[in-house]
């Protein structure tokens, strides 16, 4: 210390020290060095700063926390752009399938209104991305609860560990609902993975 500290100054530093009951704590060591005739003496304060501590690691998780939020927004807004994009390419595709289906046989009809069903789905996906970037209401319509189940059941397998097993139970007269469809999907689905995690 000599030659670097003049009478009266401080010099600090942290540290961990031992409390009488063994426990450990975050301190801060400050050494004062004076000058008695020709020696020199210093003392040390030993300052707990645990609070200090607890507010800087506060202070930490909320700086994480704005900065998820932040770059949540971001996705959210990228995924806004593509869903609005993909919902747009799907209205034309509905178009078409639903001019197809005019000339088409019986048999073709059928594939064509299973394709149309399917994409219309993935419309309501697209919907619901929409929705969640912009935080815009809900759309309530008559919603068809068993085909709702069946394409998370679809999904699931195709998914899903191959070693999960995946049994559905549908009463055989199931009702509609008036709801959101891509919201009903959105939330047996996320029961199936919470079940599969």
């Amino acid at each position: 210390l000599k030659g670097k500290h003049s009478s009266g100054s401080d010099f600090r530093m942290e540290s961990r020290c031992i409390r009488r009951d063994s426990s450990e704590f975050p301190a801060e060591l400050t050494l004062k060095v004076v000058h008695i005739g020709d020696s020199m003496a210093g003392y040390v304060i030993v300052r707990d700063i645990s609070s200090e501590y607890t507010v800087s690691e506060e202070n930490a998780n909320l700086r994480e926390r704005l900065n998820h939020a932040q770059t949540m927004e971001t996705v959210g807004h990228l995924a806004g752009g593509i869903s609005h994009s993909f919902n747009n390419v799907i209205t034309g595709i509905l178009c078409n399938l639903n001019l197809a289906e005019i000339d088409a046989s019986e048999q073709q009809a059928s594939l064509i209104r299973k394709t149309a069903g399917a994409v219309d789905r993935a419309r309501c996906f697209a919907r619901q991305l929409l929705s969640m970037s912009r935080k815009s209401p809900l759309i309530f319509e008559p919603a068809d609860v068993r085909a709702i189940i069946e394409d998370v059941e679809m999904f699931a397998n195709l998914t899903f560990d191959r070693r999960i097993k995946i049994t559905v139970d549908i009463p055989g007269r199931l009702q509609g609902a008036m709801a959101d469809a891509a919201s009903i999907h959105n939330l047996i689905l996320n029961l199936c993975v919470n079940a599969r995690d």
